[in-house]
């Protein structure tokens, strides 16, 4: 038989260092809740996962079934506060994160799009993001700056979008400013326009104040 019960507080059992969770029946208010033990967490065989301990936004609801020999094991669940998670799937769709109510880590397995992705918010809301998709190739985004590498080749973009390196099988294309050398060097940075204004790039002369040439 299973029973609903709420996760609080987490410790590690002294001989196993199994995540036992402490769990209660009832309401969320604290003279409605019933003390129901600690019980060992048994989810499946390659994740390891601790539950967040209640609070106003949620609670995380475990499935506590019945053992021979113990008080119990805690077979499944999941947090009311990462049911939102759920908008970001679709049909095929699946999705792995960390159980804590900021939602900030998560690896996202898309089916119909043949992709991959794990996404980082900070505490500003900036997002960090990797991909690895079938069609679109391999995608790295952080603070705007970007990396992506496909069939074409690949290319590393600043945030702002004024400096950019492009290779492919043809060409290695620059745009915006290229520092050869020291940076703050007087000499050190050669200003590149659009992409193909140096058809050739050999050896390039810079400025060298402790030789002078």
């Amino acid at each position: 038989m299973l029973k609903a019960v709420v996760g609080n507080t987490t410790e590690l059992d002294p001989f196993s260092n199994a995540a036992l969770v402490d769990c209660y029946d009832g309401g969320d208010a604290e003279e409605d809740r019933e003390p129901y033990g600690k019980l060992p967490m048994m989810s499946d065989l390659h994740s390891i996962s601790i539950p967040f301990p209640p609070t106003k936004e949620g609670k995380a609801e475990l499935l506590a079934s019945g053992v021979a020999g113990r008080n119990g094991a805690l077979v499944g669940g999941w947090d009311t506060r990462l049911a939102s998670m759920a908008g970001e799937l679709g049909p095929g769709d699946a999705c792995s994160f960390a159980p804590h109510p900021n939602k900030s880590v998560r690896v996202l397995y898309k089916g119909e799009g043949r992709a991959w992705a794990v996404v980082v918010d900070d505490k500003q809301g900036n997002q960090a993001l990797i991909s690895l998709a079938g069609k679109e190739g391999f995608t790295v985004l952080v603070h705007g700056h970007a990396m992506k590498v496909d069939k074409e080749g690949f290319a590393v973009c600043s945030s702002n979008g004024k400096n950019s390196i492009s290779v492919t099988d043809s060409e290695i294309a620059l745009t915006g400013n290229v520092a050869i050398g020291i940076p703050g060097i007087p000499g050190a940075t050669l200003g590149v326009g659009t992409a193909g204004q140096w058809s050739v790039l050999g050896v390039i002369p810079v400025f060298n104040p402790k030789t002078g040439g």
